[in-house]
């Protein structure tokens, strides 16, 4: 992982360095340890600088509370380095058709 690495998450604001990007994501799997998720939809297409993951989940919490996201994950690397994200997730009704 780039040092200089940026992460954009769209209506959300953006993480800029690696310490950030780290704190994020160790934020985030504390969270998600006490959230059952299940994945309905989860597509990655990869080409040499780049990956990108489609999915769509389902997350409920430890009261129950759950809810629905789609999002997508665009990954870029520079050199065989990870160099920016960017992510797309839009909460959605349950009864959304895929």
């Amino acid at each position: 992982m780039d040092d200089d690495i940026e992460w954009a998450q769209i209506g959300e604001g953006h993480v800029r360095g690696k310490a950030d990007v780290v704190t994020t994501c160790e934020r985030s799997s504390e969270y998600l340890a006490g959230v059952r998720t299940t994945f309905s939809r989860f597509k990655i297409v990869a080409a040499e600088n780049c990956v990108v993951i489609d999915s769509r989940a389902e997350y409920v919490d430890a009261e129950g509370e759950s809810s629905q996201v789609a999002s997508c994950d665009i990954y870029d690397f520079i050199d065989g380095s990870l160099a920016a994200i960017t992510t797309y997730a839009v909460e959605i009704d349950s009864s959304a058709a895929d």
